[in-house]
């Protein structure tokens, strides 16, 4: 195509496409309905995935919760069948590939075959969906950390619809106090559980074209903290893997499958010990669940919480360096942590 032609055709893309933005920001957003969906949601012994497990309780979806904490796992599906939900909970701790796959015996593919005659199988009686519609670990050789723990989802509960990558975990310290073990950690919860439980639960979502696809990031995923290092490299790594994955489910033409990227600043659950910020305040879980359910039922890509980070993301690229930490010392953001071998602020 000529480029000035090309050109031409951009610009009158992007007219239209603020010209449909408008239109959708004064029109009311059309929800969907999540009734009877199969819901996973990990990290659901408190917190935000507690809250959030009650909220598709009540919007009657079937449960399903994973922990490493079972007391919390036990009081949260106590809660939600209080709602009316029918809940299923499994003690899992999601940095921990062993524990898992010792969750479950029988693996099976999408098509419910035994793992010895799924491969054969596909390749008969689908040969041009053989490696689509195959579960990862038998086209790869090799499990992925939650398969076995998945199939048995599928055989005694069914194909799970909705995954919400909730788990999360932070050391407050400066990067020489943090462990070893304590940065491993971070990213084996904060953002390789969700490539795994993604990989477990992809297949089936695009062979139905169906589901939703929850990434609980952070407001550090898209702005930096000090003395939260390995977290925000970690959160930064959950919001990449969320756009790459819309991106990537989009040029595969699953349309289907929605993405959801929840970006919070900090929230009044102790998982920060006493933060404080100068400007805005510290969020409750109620106001965060509910600006999460209303994305999700929306298909909004990005939730922010508050919304004004958005401003902030732009003016981070538009503003000066000397600018920018002027406007960090005006937030005064504190809280907790580990700075050498002291406790500080």
């Amino acid at each position: 195509m000529n480029p000035a032609l090309e050109l031409l055709v951009f610009l009158g893309t992007l007219l239209y496409a603020y010209a449909e933005a408008l239109v959708k920001l004064l029109l009311p957003a059309k929800r969907k309905a999540v009734r009877g969906e199969l819901v996973l949601v990990t990290g659901a012994a408190r917190g935000l995935g507690r809250a959030t497990a009650r909220e598709f309780a009540r919007h009657q979806s079937r449960l399903v919760l994973w922990d490493v904490e079972a007391h919390g796992l036990k009081e949260t599906a106590a809660e939600c069948e209080g709602l009316g939900a029918s809940v299923h909970t499994f003690v899992v701790d999601c940095s921990k590939r062993e524990e898992i796959y010792s969750a479950a015996e029988k693996v099976c593919c999408g098509f419910g075959h035994k793992k010895d005659t799924a491969c054969s199988y596909l390749q008969e009686n689908h040969p041009k969906n053989y490696y689509s519609q195959l579960c990862t670990a038998c086209v790869t050789k090799r499990r992925s950390p939650t398969h076995l723990l998945v199939q048995k989802v599928k055989k005694d509960i069914g194909d799970v619809s909705i995954l919400v990558n909730n788990a999360g975990v932070i050391a407050a310290a400066d990067l020489l106090s943090t462990q070893d073990h304590q940065v491993e950690k971070t990213f084996e919860v904060n953002i390789l559980a969700h490539i795994w439980t993604t990989r477990a639960f992809l297949p089936t979502m695009m062979n139905n074209n169906h589901g939703h696809i929850v990434t609980v990031a952070s407001a550090a995923g898209h702005f930096v903290i000090p003395f939260m290092v390995a977290y925000c490299a970690s959160k930064f790594a959950a919001v990449g893997f969320h756009k790459a994955l819309t991106d990537e489910l989009s040029s595969l033409g699953k349309d289907g499958i929605k993405t959801t990227c929840l970006c919070p600043v900090f929230i009044n659950t102790g998982f920060v010990k006493n933060p404080s910020m100068r400007l805005g305040k510290i969020l409750e879980v109620d106001e965060v669940v509910k600006a999460l359910m209303e994305g999700i039922l929306t298909n909004q890509k990005m939730v922010f919480v508050p919304s004004n980070q958005r401003f902030a993301l732009l003016l981070e690229r538009l503003l000066p360096e000397r600018a920018l930490n002027y406007l960090k010392k005006l937030t005064d953001v504190k809280f907790d942590a580990i700075v050498g071998h002291g406790s500080n602020q």
